[in-house]
């Protein structure tokens, strides 16, 4: 999420339980990198999509935290199943419908899950 903090904006994100800021501009970001890695921020900026752009920023500035490993992780566990579920529906396994079920029954059971931690026991 990205918020005013003083001249700037900044993203926060919520790490291990803690509340993180960090630079939200492509310039901010650029700032807090050793030469190395502005190098390499560059040409991932400057190869990256347009609707990338801010994963890409956000990756970056959250280099240094769990934050970008439990992002990664997520991302491809989510196009391993986007995947499964393309291949599920050209092989006429399932329907569109079917499929929009088991994505909202996932989401409830996720949603309800996460609830349920967040509750004192």
């Amino acid at each position: 999420m990205a918020e005013d903090e003083g001249e700037g904006r900044m993203l926060r994100a919520i790490v291990d339980g803690e509340t993180v800021l960090r630079p939200g501009t492509i310039d901010g970001v650029r700032a807090t990198l050793t030469d190395d890695e502005r190098e390499a921020f560059e040409r991932a900026v400057g190869q990256a999509p347009a609707y990338r752009l801010p994963f890409v920023v956000k990756d970056w500035a959250f280099r240094d935290t769990r934050l970008a490993e439990e992002t990664n992780e997520a991302a491809a566990e989510a196009v391993a199943q986007a995947r499964a579920d393309e291949v599920r529906l050209i092989n006429g396994e399932i329907t569109i419908e079917e499929l929009h079920a088991e994505h909202a029954a996932t989401s409830r059971a996720r949603r309800d899950k996460s609830a349920a931690e967040e509750r004192p026991g």
